[in-house]
């Protein structure tokens, strides 16, 4: 974190390095792993001024941390837990108020109520892609 917060962090297109995925490995659970990446967002988060993160980077953090979170409630949804992911994006929205986050919720919301109202799934224009 303390090397992160010092330096800037740069792209290099180039692959350098082979990454394979097992069978049960995290990366093959999608849920697991956008949970793992809350959580690890959450802790850098809760470092604060320890680390010594600029106004900036710690922007950036709270904003990767929300979009994480609505990938996450996304995914949940998409599995059928849509009460637990409704859980994910009223916590994220109570730390951080958010427009994209509350409208997430009013598509879930929405979802869920036309598909009880109907017994079918909602309209595809009515998709939330959770960024």
């Amino acid at each position: 974190c303390r090397f992160l917060a010092r330096w800037d962090v740069v792209f290099i297109a180039d692959p350098m390095g082979r990454y394979y995925m097992r069978a049960g490995s995290a990366s093959k659970n999608q849920i697991r792993m956008w949970s793992d990446r809350v959580r690890a967002l959450d802790s850098l988060l809760g470092l604060g001024n320890d680390v010594g993160f600029s106004i900036k980077q710690s922007a950036k953090l709270v904003a990767l941390r929300d979009s994480a979170a609505r990938r996450y409630a996304r995914l949940l949804h998409e599995a059928g837990q849509s009460q637990q992911a409704q859980e994910v994006l009223r916590a994220n929205f109570t730390l951080h108020r958010n427009a994209k986050t509350l409208a997430q919720m009013t598509v879930l919301a929405t979802r869920d109520r036309w598909r009880r109202w109907t017994g079918k799934s909602a309209p595809s224009s009515a998709r939330s892609d959770g960024a």
